[in-house]
């Protein structure tokens, strides 16, 4: 669809203040100020059958990353691999094999998880015809500091606004509800709740400069809309270790001499959130307690990369998932996903890779696309790393040719807006609680 007869100055004046004034916001130059976050204008056009489809099998992804992470058998040998070159992924190992080893003090974990896709475009062929579909394809699956949802949570009146005061009027009923925050809102109350004690807090752990506070801050209040008698407590990784204490009596875990209930990460997903060793005891420290974490540190893990492309291989999702048709829908979603282990399948795949690389992307076991290889650094890299066992820390990943709409996007960093093709990720949001 062409917008570009719908906007001008006052339109743009109009939704950075709508956005400001509610809550689609980010950190901004100093400690105290918020901007509003980049944002696209429109709604971007999704197929209702791929949209549906996406919502329907969440559920059955969270019981699926739920049972992984409970398969130590399964992650131990998974892993194996990755942590002789991935640091990063060995430390989170070994707290995890320490709390394994010393057993469990908090069966239950809080999971919240965001499943993110995108469309291919996929040519078929109808008879003499050729005709270009999009299909849904899955990117990846979060398992911790899932972010954006409170953002998020803002856009459906955000875009019924816009859509009135463009006279775009006529799609206004095409617009979804969408309100993850009050789901995860809920998924932290029932957490608070199993936990027993309705005097311990909610520890929300953070960045040292959360740029994504007011994301954050949504979930906070949120929680106290729903639940006023729920108190947060908030504090950056890197100053962990001067305020909880572990109980060895009994396992509880205390903030400033106040039982905590639930460990909230939206940090320690990145190598540089651990900035010296006493955040990494601060983690161990949280997952020998009797707080509930969300993620535990198997949740965490079940997110790697590796988990995801060993899930992708045959008769793997079935080790978990009794019903045909749900593994059918799942597995339609997974686009071709190769191990780069130093092994006959590895070598197979980086062979396809360094001849083809446009077709491939190279993900590490890290959060995020920012760390990904693309086009002829795909070739070049696995030529590097050809015979050496850092290839392993890599899988390698068909890449998804999304197909691009025309939209407009608002950055705070700049009055001038961008006008052309974009191209967006669908993001589904679950809650999983369970022992």
């Amino acid at each position: 669809m062409d917008w570009s007869t719908s906007i001008n100055d006052t339109v743009f004046d109009k939704a950075r203040m709508w956005a400001l004034i509610n809550g689609i916001t980010c950190k901004g130059p100093t400690s105290t100020s918020l901007r509003h976050a980049p944002f696209l204008l429109f709604p971007s056009i999704f197929p209702a059958n791929s949209f549906n489809k996406a919502l329907q099998i969440q559920s059955t992804i969270g019981e699926v990353i739920h049972k992984v992470s409970r398969d130590s058998e399964f992650l131990l040998e998974v892993l194996k691999s990755t942590i002789e070159v991935d640091d990063f992924t060995r430390k989170l190992y070994e707290v995890y094999k320490i709390v394994l080893n010393e057993g469990v003090a908090q069966e239950i974990s809080l999971g919240i998880l965001r499943t993110d896709y995108m469309l291919n475009k996929h040519n078929s062929n109808i008879g003499v015809s050729q005709t270009t579909e999009e299909e849904l394809k899955m990117i990846e699956i979060n398992t911790i500091a899932s972010s954006f949802a409170g953002l998020a949570s803002q856009f459906p009146d955000f875009r019924r606004y816009i859509l009135n005061i463009t006279g775009h009027t006529n799609l206004i009923p095409q617009i979804p509800d969408n309100a993850p925050l009050k789901g995860i809102a809920e998924g932290l109350i029932a957490a608070w709740s199993l936990y027993g004690n309705p005097s311990a807090v909610i520890l929300m752990v953070v960045e040292d400069i959360p740029n994504n506070i007011a994301d954050q801050m949504h979930h906070e209040f949120a929680v106290k809309k729903l639940k006023p008698e729920v108190d947060f407590v908030i504090c950056s990784l890197s100053k962990l270790h001067q305020y909880i204490k572990l109980s060895h009596s009994n396992k509880n875990l205390y903030f400033e001499g106040v039982e905590v209930s639930v460990v909230y990460y939206r940090a320690g997903y990145e190598p540089d959130h651990y900035s010296c060793d006493s955040d990494w005891e601060s983690r161990l420290l949280i997952e020998r307690s009797n707080a509930i974490k969300c993620p535990s540190i198997n949740l965490h893990l079940a997110g790697t990369k590796k988990v995801q492309q060993e899930l992708a291989r045959p008769g793997v999702l079935e080790r978990y998932l009794q019903d045909a048709n749900m593994v059918k829908e799942i597995q339609e979603t997974f686009v071709g996903i190769y191990s780069l282990d130093l092994t006959e399948e590895g070598d197979l795949a980086a062979a396809m890779a360094i001849k083809n690389p446009e077709r491939y992307v190279l993900k590490p076991q890290r959060e995020g696309g920012g760390n990904n290889v693309y086009g002829k650094d795909v070739a070049s890299t696995l030529l590097k790393l050809c015979c050496l066992k850092e290839r392993a820390a890599y899988i390698l990943m068909e890449l998804i040719k999304a197909p691009a709409r025309n939209n407009v996007m608002l950055r705070p960093e700049s009055d001038k807006p961008i006008v052309g093709p974009m191209v967006s990720e669908l993001g589904v949001y679950g809650v999983t609680i369970g022992s």
